[in-house]
């Protein structure tokens, strides 16, 4: 399920969806911890790339669909951990813009809630061309 969306236009009317989806985890026995509200860390994470990202434009760029899919890692005081494309595009301009964006990404402005019970949290953006 989608968690927090963001649509971008570029020069010559190309439009660009990111959308983030929290990485499928393995179930594992529950505990009586509360369940920590994510919305706020995942809108922190969808800014800070969308911020940094510059989608490539020109010519056939949103002719066709495309869609990548980046992993991010996000450590208990809001730092990006690691970031990987785990699904290219196959349009190399579009791949590199990506990752550019998350490289810029030190640091997300808000920092895991404390009741979350993990040391870190992954999540997965899609970008996708329209």
């Amino acid at each position: 399920p989608v968690t927090a969306m963001r649509q971008v236009s570029v020069p010559g009317g190309g439009k660009f969806e990111v959308t983030l989806t929290h990485k499928p985890v393995v179930s594992t026995p529950s505990s009586s911890a509360p369940i920590a509200d994510m919305a706020a860390v995942d809108q922190a994470v969808l800014d800070a790339l969308v911020q940094n990202w510059v989608p490539p434009s020109g010519p056939g760029t949103g002719s066709l669909a495309r869609e990548s899919m980046m992993e991010v890692v996000i450590a208990r005081d809001g730092r990006v951990e690691t970031y990987a494309l785990v699904q290219p595009s196959g349009h190399s301009q579009a791949d590199m813009s990506v990752l550019r964006a998350a490289g810029l990404v030190k640091r997300i402005a808000t920092p895991l809630p404390a009741e979350f019970s993990g040391d870190r949290h992954e999540v997965q953006l899609h970008f996708r061309a329209h």
